[in-house]
């Protein structure tokens, strides 16, 4: 299955229709790239029961998305964001970050976070490590990417090029800072 339901929008808006037509009462939660979204997807999300939608942006940095072969149109995707989160009558949104992503730096990292600080209606902010994963493309690039992981874990990635071990470190506090604020109202 695909990451995203919404990456093929005739199968995606099929699937909708048939929850919707079925009127099912059970929850689930949507993860997709607001890139693939259109006005009519945006409708029929409107009307599912529950409106759980979680958006990986993962970086916003263009080295970060270049080097995850990856292209990410942020004012396409903070158009579609305002539309579903406008649209839709009680949204659970939530965004995904990752970090020490190759290609991102310290500050691009802090952008990241600023980016989906400023969203509104967001209810989740989620901070993910890297992780590396045999057969990945990463994992095949390692080297290129000067990708080293973290001491004492297979899979977590501690530092690479363009995001050392001690901007990592940064990068975790600024992770947690980030969720402190969000999640406490009166900081916000």
């Amino acid at each position: 299955a695909d990451s995203s339901l919404f990456l093929k929008k005739k199968r995606a808006k099929a699937v909708l229709q048939h929850l919707i037509d079925i009127k099912c009462d059970k929850g689930f939660l949507y993860e997709l790239n607001l890139e693939h979204v259109d006005d009519e997807l945006v409708e029929l999300m409107a009307q599912l029961p529950c409106q759980e939608f979680s958006f990986g942006i993962q970086a916003v940095s263009h080295q970060a998305n270049e080097a995850m072969d990856r292209k990410f149109d942020r004012q396409l995707w903070k158009t579609n964001y305002d539309k579903i989160a406008r649209r839709l009558e009680r949204p659970q949104l939530s965004v995904d970050l990752i970090y020490p992503l190759p290609g991102d730096t310290l500050d691009g990292f802090k952008e990241s976070i600023d980016y989906a600080l400023s969203l509104e209606r967001l209810q989740n902010l989620k901070f993910n490590p890297f992780i590396l994963l045999r057969g990945a493309p990463f994992y095949e690039r390692q080297e290129e990417f000067g990708i080293k992981m973290r001491d004492g874990d297979p899979f977590q990635v501690g530092e690479c090029d363009s995001f050392p071990a001690a901007d990592v470190e940064l990068a975790r506090r600024y992770a947690f800072y980030a969720i402190v604020v969000f999640y406490t109202h009166w900081l916000k």
